[in-house]
């Protein structure tokens, strides 16, 4: 239709015919995305031969303050609904502070991210944007040792998620940390002489005691005098470590005779 205004008449034509109030009429103008729907996260989704998974239920969450020389991962900017649904949110505008890509490269639009051959001294930051909102997250490429998968739950099994974790070696030297994913299984890389660990006390829900079971048995959170024991000897790839399950505090208060008490 050629839309041609004579006088106000013609202007509420001109309205109605170029879909100036059409309902249907396609939006005009960039689109704003989605709001998150809960608490929003970088997380680093582990990427076999560089291709992350294409279905949610495949992606094995990793904390990104361990990831090996010479892996790739895919940075992904997460929202967790009250029920704990995960949703990846779209964004493109990855970048890192290491600007001459010494531990990796990250791709600009994929967020995928190769790690170097070089282990990182110390943390360094991704980040990105969406809804003009900067998202920031540290993470570390560390040398290839033993890897110690687990789970931290309450006493119903639920996961404890954000929950941290410390390892520790014979000498009560800290070898390694590790947050759990709001998914709930945590991935750690540790040196083979970590001996002992202990479940951080700060970050836990209110609805949780400062005491957790491990192996049949009982263990303060925060205090590495009741540091729970590892079975050794570990070996270089995955080693699978029991259930970590936290007391909540509307459950009897656990013997803590892992500590000697």
């Amino acid at each position: 239709m050629k839309c041609v205004p004579y006088g106000l008449l013609a202007v509420a034509a001109l309205l109605v015919g170029c879909g100036g109030n059409d309902p249907e009429a396609a939006p005009i103008g960039p689109v704003e995305p989605p709001a998150p729907t809960g608490p929003v996260f970088i997380e680093a989704v582990i990427a076999p031969g560089g291709i992350a998974p294409t279905n949610p239920a495949d992606y094995v969450v990793q904390d990104a303050l361990n990831i090996e020389v010479g892996q790739t991962v895919q940075f992904q900017l997460v929202s967790y609904a009250d029920n704990g649904v995960r949703t990846v949110l779209p964004t493109d505008n990855w970048r890192t502070n290491d600007d001459i890509d010494l531990y990796g490269q990250i791709g600009v639009n994929s967020g995928l991210f190769t790690a170097s051959s070089q282990a990182a001294p110390v943390a360094n930051f991704v980040g990105t944007r969406y809804r003009d909102v900067p998202y920031s997250a540290a993470y570390q490429v560390r040398n290839r040792a033993a890897i110690l998968v687990g789970q931290v739950t309450d006493t119903t099994g639920a996961p404890v998620r954000d929950a941290t974790i410390e390892f520790y070696n014979s000498v009560n030297q800290l070898v390694g940390r590790v947050r759990q994913p709001f998914q709930g299984n945590f991935r750690a890389i540790v040196p083979l002489n970590t001996t002992a660990f202990v479940v951080v006390s700060d970050g836990l829900p209110a609805n949780l005691r400062r005491a957790f079971t491990y192996d049949g048995r009982g263990y303060l959170t925060g205090d590495i005098s009741c540091a729970a024991p590892i079975e050794g000897p570990l070996s270089i790839g995955t080693n699978t470590i029991p259930v970590v399950r936290i007391a909540r505090t509307s459950d009897p208060e656990p013997d803590l005779d892992g500590c000697g008490l």
